[in-house]
């Protein structure tokens, strides 16, 4: 939707887009204008998206070379969509959305405005002002770049020309009760004339909710071939219209009329918006890897909310699910769970390489172990010997029999220890002191070091307050012991 709006009166209505302005370098152009203030200051801008592209209109900047200035758009201002106009304004034009800050600096006598620049750190595109003309609303002709005002009055009539306002876009809510109810992996084989829907693989959405769903704002994505966006994965939704509560959709086809293919391994499906800003996650939906033996089955939601095959799929209505019949292998063959087919226990084990000589395959773990049998468990025990219960091993019959020597005369068995000892004889003479266990007393050896290491230390300092009178006794002992051997 489009609102205009004129420099002299405060009013907007709706009105029919003009024409594309000519291409310029910058995705962003300036197509209207009005200085202010004798042409020293900026009324307004009307700012065109001429790519194709979602450009973020707060990261651009407006330059006013003359005045060595520069403001920015509003850091809040959002998302401008190809092919649409917004009106900025830092004032003199009521009801513009979308505003201008202040000058960088204040000029106390700016000079009349000749050039402005609006850039941002990839893009700049340039407007000139003409012929010094200041506060009259320029318009950017639709034949070339320049400005002027008589193209703006020989196209519009002035001077209420309309300025176009299509608005920023908006983020969309999440589609409360969109949900996939089935995804079609692995399509069936048909004719390459065969229109069948079956012919080719398809996601089937549902509205589960009680209000009806407006699917413009929306892509369906899957991350079949990329998990990035292309053209094979991304599938814009507007065309779909309104999805009524409780009604089904079908995507079976890509934008570009392809037939959509899904990847058969397994992959996921989600809705997001359109240009990509948000990913609804409470739309998404894993799917299983389809086997050959799972071609034309569908994977769908039963009643329950539960997940599973079905042979017979519903592209244009509620799920109908019919597992895929549990298949009975004849004698010798075993149902492979891959492939969901029987399979020949002889290939099986031929493709395997052969045990070797007294050993067997374990048919649980498919590996080689030892043959065993009853009589070949354990080896026998050599002769004079016998196994014991308690630890399987081999032990001498004669030790089974008596586990001790008997102990020599005057000897008995100590019953705690199981050795011999004497035996004490009746009415001996008992010690009248016995043994008592010693129990060190007094200081420790550590103590003695101590008190060791105390003696040499006042020794020491004895000696050096003494050193002269130790010093002269022994120069005289020493004079007195060499006279004596002369």
């Amino acid at each position: 939707m489009s609102v205009w709006f004129t420099p002299s009166v405060s009013a907007y209505d709706i009105v029919t887009a003009p024409t594309t302005p000519q291409p310029d370098a910058s995705p962003l152009i300036i197509t209207s204008y009005k200085t202010t203030s004798a042409g020293t200051d900026i009324g307004f801008i009307q700012i065109y998206n001429d790519s194709d592209s979602l450009q973020d209109l707060s990261a651009w900047t407006i330059t006013d070379a003359e005045n060595n200035r520069s403001m920015v758009i509003n850091a809040h201002a959002g998302y401008i969509e190809p092919g649409t106009h917004v009106v900025v304004a830092q004032g003199g034009v009521e009801n513009a959305t979308y505003t201008m800050t202040s000058w960088s600096q204040v000029v106390a006598v700016p000079k009349i405005i000749k050039s402005l620049t609006l850039s941002s750190t990839q893009f700049k595109a340039h407007i000139s002002q003409i012929g010094g003309t200041v506060d009259i609303w320029l318009m950017r002709n639709a034949t070339t770049s320049g400005y002027s005002t008589s193209t703006t009055a020989a196209a519009f009539g002035a001077p209420d020309q309309p300025l176009f306002d299509d608005g920023l876009y908006a983020l969309p809510s999440a589609p409360a009760g969109l949900h996939v109810v089935e995804i079609y992996p692995y399509a069936s084989t048909c004719d390459p004339l065969d229109t069948n829907v079956l012919c080719g693989d398809y996601i089937k959405l549902v509205n589960d909710s009680t209000l009806p769903i407006d699917l413009s704002s929306y892509v369906l994505r899957t991350d079949s071939s990329s998990s990035t966006r292309t053209s094979a994965n991304t599938f814009n939704l507007s065309g779909y219209g309104v999805l009524m509560p409780g009604g089904y959709t079908l995507i079976s086809q890509t934008d570009g009329g392809g037939q959509l293919s899904l990847t058969n391994s397994g992959g996921y499906v989600w809705v997001e918006d359109v240009w990509g800003l948000a990913q609804f996650p409470e739309t998404m939906m894993r799917y299983e890897s389809a086997g050959s033996s799972l071609q034309g089955y569908g994977y769908a939601r039963d009643e329950s909310g539960n997940w599973q095959w079905t042979s017979t799929p519903m592209p244009g209505s509620a799920n109908v699910i019919t597992p895929p019949p549990t298949q009975e292998c004849p004698d010798g063959k075993y149902l492979n769970p891959e492939t969901n087919r029987c399979r020949s226990l002889e290939d099986t084990i031929s493709a395997l390489t052969s045990c070797d000589e007294g050993s067997e395959r374990n048919p649980t773990t498919n590996r080689c172990r030892k043959i065993t049998t009853a009589s070949s468990t354990q080896a026998a025990c050599k002769e004079g010997q016998v196994r014991n219960p308690e630890t399987n091993r081999c032990r001498s019959i004669a030790s089974e029999v008596a586990d001790l020597i008997p102990c020599n005369d005057g000897y008995e068995r100590n019953p705690a220890t199981n050795r011999c000892r004497k035996v004490a004889v009746a009415g001996s003479e008992t010690v009248k002191y016995p043994v008592e266990p010693y129990e060190q007393g007094g200081a420790s050896m550590a103590t003695w070091w101590v008190m060791g290491g105390i003696g040499i230390l006042a020794l020491s300092y004895g000696v050096w307050e003494w050193r002269e009178e130790i010093g002269t006794a022994g120069g005289r002992l020493i004079r007195v012991i060499t006279r004596r051997k002369q």
